[in-house]
């Protein structure tokens, strides 16, 4: 269970508080402001927060970094994305996550940087990654995201093997890649890259990170693909709709065990 959707209503310490009551286990932090701002967290607080996951008996399996574009054509942005997505791996070490997750790059619907050159930065940029990310004992999962740049699983499987580094794999988001690929497909696409699973509900036209049951996604197909895959990483409930999450938390996670998922 992501943090994220409690963004706006509630501080970290009292969203995890939520996630724990409910009954969820594995939880994926994105350290977003209000809540927190990543490059502010020093060691101290990392501590802090790694106390209160314990106390909750909470387990991080995941940090993921928002609102950062590693492909921009302004060098100051792109500066600043690997400033904090190094910080998110320093804060996933300190966590003992395993995983933090990367976005591949953002590009203008208007004016979009030519692929090759889109293409190259990634690889640089994801490439410089990897190097912290081997320090820190983590791993970088690229994930599939609508942002016009590496959106399907292939270009995001694609980008992970030019880097070639073995921390770097990839985040599968099926309300992502719901309604642009066949999800089955998806899954075998991803091939021995898939270090975690996002889920959340969405409908065809219409994108959306809601809750189970009210979009379209067939979420027993999703999980039989990735059990026929072989897949046995983390799989991370992203309930980001703008709605308070803390009523649905119950009800929800019951409906992921029943598609035999564990808390």
């Amino acid at each position: 269970m992501t943090n994220f959707g409690f963004l706006y209503r509630r501080t970290l310490e009292s969203s995890l508080e939520s996630i724990a009551r409910a009954g969820y286990q594995l939880v994926e932090i994105t350290p977003a402001p209000p809540q927190v701002l990543v490059t502010e967290l020093d060691r101290a607080g990392r501590m802090r927060l790694r106390k209160l996951l314990d106390d909750l008996g909470l387990s991080c399996v995941s940090v993921n970094g928002t609102e950062l574009n590693l492909i921009s054509p302004n060098r100051e942005i792109r500066d600043l994305s690997l400033r904090h997505y190094r910080a998110c791996i320093v804060l996933a070490g300190d966590l003992g996550a395993g995983t933090v997750v990367i976005i591949p790059g953002r590009q203008s619907a208007l004016i979009p940087m030519p692929k090759d050159q889109a293409w190259n930065l990634a690889v640089e940029q994801v490439g410089l990654l990897a190097k912290d990310a081997r320090e820190h004992g983590v791993e970088l999962a690229v994930e599939t995201v609508p942002f016009g740049f590496a959106e399907t699983t292939g270009e995001v499987v694609a980008l992970a093997r030019a880097v070639a580094d073995d921390r770097v794999g990839i985040t599968l988001d099926v309300a992502n890649v719901f309604g642009q690929e066949d999800v089955p497909q998806a899954v075998t696409a991803t091939g021995g890259f898939l270090k975690l699973a996002h889920l959340s509900d969405t409908w065809r036209g219409r994108w959306a990170h809601t809750s189970i049951g009210r979009g379209e996604v067939d979420f027993r197909e999703f999980i039989a693909a990735l059990d026929s895959s072989g897949f046995a990483g983390p799989c991370i409930y992203e309930l980001v709709d703008g709605e308070d999450p803390e009523p649905r938390l119950v009800g929800d996670l019951e409906k992921l065990e029943q598609f035999g998922l564990s808390r």
